[in-house]
């Protein structure tokens, strides 16, 4: 009987044992990584959440900015028709209604339509203003200009409004600090002085002083309008720039306006890199002082 060879039977090593403490690390580690995960996808639901409200808004903000646009384009064009038919008509070149009684009943009855229609023209015009800066869509042609020019030219377009209310209307200007010349868009800057201007003769009453001064320091050309007017609530004082803020008290009611004058005054000074600011006491007066980079 033959007797196979049997090979070597070789021993399993057994498995090392893994300490106790490592697996509690292990398992501690693990939660702490689900945690974590737990609150990325939490954090990262909030952020395409807030992603989201963003872009609503976004699209809610262009919605109404392009309404705007197109309402105002569409109101300016009646509105100059019925101004120009008005103009007509209180001139006299429609005829003569000294000499009628009901005529000049129509007459005072059409004063007052024409108000109207040129406050509610000024309004469809910071509209289409504040559309374009709000776009981006503004832009500006800007050449050497003395500035002093520009300043003498809106004076001239209000002197006889401050004569007939009794203001005293003036201009200081003050070159010792070098020339007056800066390179600006000479229409958005008249805007801007118009606005300060208008506001100013406005809130002063008979009697009162309303004076712009122009001057140059530190490469800066510093411009001021000041009035001796009813002056600014302090309250308001923080956001007067802002859209539609407007002082309140019965007094104002005759000089209603916008509220959008003094956001375009900021704006467009931002955008020739100036800036502004304001100073007021109630019934002392304001100061609006905006400074722009001048030319050398």
């Amino acid at each position: 009987m033959l007797l196979l060879n049997k090979q070597p039977q070789k021993k399993l090593k057994k498995a090392s044992k893994i300490p106790s403490e490592s697996v509690s690390r292990y398992q501690k580690e693990v939660r702490i990584l689900r945690k974590q995960r737990s609150q990325l996808e939490k954090q990262l639901k909030e952020s395409l959440g807030v992603i989201r409200d963003i872009t609503a808004l976004k699209e809610i903000e262009q919605a109404k900015s392009d309404f705007v646009s197109i309402a105002s384009h569409e109101l300016r064009t009646p509105l100059t028709v019925i101004n120009g038919y008005l103009s007509l008509f209180l001139s006299g070149d429609l005829g003569d209604p000294s000499s009628n009684p009901v005529r000049i009943r129509e007459r005072q009855v059409l004063n007052k339509v024409f108000r109207e229609t040129k406050r509610l023209t000024k309004l469809v015009e910071d509209l289409l203003s504040i559309s374009r800066l709000e776009g981006n869509r503004l832009k500006l042609n800007l050449k050497n200009e003395q500035f002093h020019e520009i300043v003498n030219e809106v004076i001239a377009e209000y002197s006889l409004r401050a004569e007939s209310r009794g203001i005293n209307l003036s201009v200081e200007v003050i070159e010792k600090g070098g020339s007056l010349f800066i390179k600006v868009d000479r229409d958005k800057i008249k805007q801007v002085l118009v606005n300060l201007i208008d506001n100013a003769l406005k809130f002063t009453k008979e009697g009162g002083k309303v004076t712009v001064r122009c001057s140059r320091s530190e490469g800066k050309l510093v411009t001021q309008v000041v009035d001796t007017g009813a002056g600014i609530n302090k309250n308001l004082l923080p956001k007067i720039f802002d859209k539609f803020q407007q002082e309140s008290g019965s007094y104002l009611k005759s000089n209603k306006g916008t509220g959008l004058g003094l956001f375009i005054v900021k704006s467009l000074i931002e955008l020739h890199d100036g800036s502004i600011q304001v100073q007021s006491l109630p019934r002392k007066g304001t100061t609006f002082t905006f400074l722009l980079p001048s030319v050398d």
